[in-house]
């Protein structure tokens, strides 16, 4: 969890094992915070095969880091390249970005990062974000000048989304086909 905004900030680590998060971690950490310093604003995670350890956050664990993230006023920056790798046959874990939406009265806490890299090739540096209009906004008006490779609009990531969900189908039946 970054302390603040600015990269110049301290890192605060918390807890996780193979469920995710450690939410009664994370809530301790900010019950605890020392007094006269803020608190941290924002909550890096990788939700999907995490690296080091290929953890997948549970549906139990995002949703209690979700009501943590109300009480405690931060922002999650989800970080999901792997999302439309998955090929499995059980129901994929909503992102956080999805779940927000479907539970919580408020929106406007998560910000989402997804990644071409990963799925169409590991040296495509491309993505899109999804998130509250006001951050979004920030972001287009920083990078803008610096970049002419941005693409905004809700269509890129449907398209994307459709596209993926097409080709795990395929990549599971490879997989099953390499099996036999």
């Amino acid at each position: 969890m970054v302390n603040q905004c600015s990269l110049s900030r301290p890192f605060m680590h918390v807890a996780t094992d193979a469920e995710g998060i450690s939410a009664s971690s994370l809530r301790s950490r900010l019950e605890n915070w020392p007094a006269g310093k803020p608190r941290p604003k924002v909550l890096y995670t990788v939700p999907y095969g995490c690296n080091p350890t290929g953890m997948t956050a549970t549906l139990e664990r995002r949703v209690e880091v979700l009501k943590l993230a109300r009480e405690f006023d931060f922002i999650i920056l989800e970080d999901d390249p792997y999302f439309y790798l998955y090929y499995g046959t059980a129901p994929r874990v909503p992102s956080y970005f999805s779940l927000e939406k479907e539970l919580l009265p408020e929106t406007g806490r998560v910000l989402r990062f997804d990644s071409f890299s990963k799925v169409l090739s590991a040296g495509m540096r491309l993505g899109f974000a999804s998130g509250p209009e006001p951050i979004l906004s920030a972001i287009e008006k920083f990078y803008l000048p610096l970049s002419s490779h941005l693409l905004f609009g809700p269509r890129t990531s449907l398209v994307y989304a459709s596209q993926t969900s097409r080709l795990a189908v395929l990549w599971r039946q490879l997989g099953e086909t390499l099996l036999l």
